[in-house]
């Protein structure tokens, strides 16, 4: 495999790791959350986001060239005649592999880079909604005994 090829199937190593890791229920929401909210990834969200979009267009180039190597040695475009030798054949036959293989590396590396930005949008969502619920639980629990104070109020001044 080559450097570039190499290099992407790295990467899918490392998304599926991270994909596993995002979706561990050990860690809740609200963890992540923290995690995310460090100062220093508000330091680095600029580079992140361009990073983010440099590999996506790193990738979806990628992808390009090994759809287009795979149109190269597809086997209805054969250059070869159907007599020659086993060699020439399995040649053909390696070169069609290998561009199979990397569509395949590339394809799942780019849905992965998808998922994961989505999964830490998600968790990150999770996590105010979560903060939001816990807010209002309290505010009506607040109003809730302020409204029964009131009421206790009302029936000892109408006792009187």
């Amino acid at each position: 495999m080559s450097i570039q090829w190499t290099a992407v199937a790295g990467l899918l190593y490392l998304e599926i790791g991270l994909v596993f890791v995002l979706c561990i229920p050990l860690l809740g929401a609200k963890t992540w959350k923290k995690l995310f909210s460090i100062q220093l990834f508000y330091f680095l969200n600029p580079v992140w986001r361009v990073l983010y979009y440099s590999t996506l267009l790193l990738l979806v180039i990628l992808f390009l060239d090994s759809i287009r190597e795979m149109n190269k040695f597809g086997e209805s475009e054969m250059s070869y005649d159907v007599r020659a030798n086993l060699e020439t054949k399995l040649d053909h036959s390696l070169k069609r592999f290998r561009a199979q293989r990397n569509f395949y590396i590339t394809g799942m590396t780019l849905f992965l880079i998808v998922v994961i930005r989505r999964l830490v949008s998600l968790i990150s969502e999770q996590a105010n909604l979560e903060a939001q619920r816990e807010a209002a639980l309290r505010q009506a629990q607040g109003a809730s005994e302020e409204a029964e104070r009131q009421r206790v109020n009302a029936e000892v001044i109408s006792l009187f």
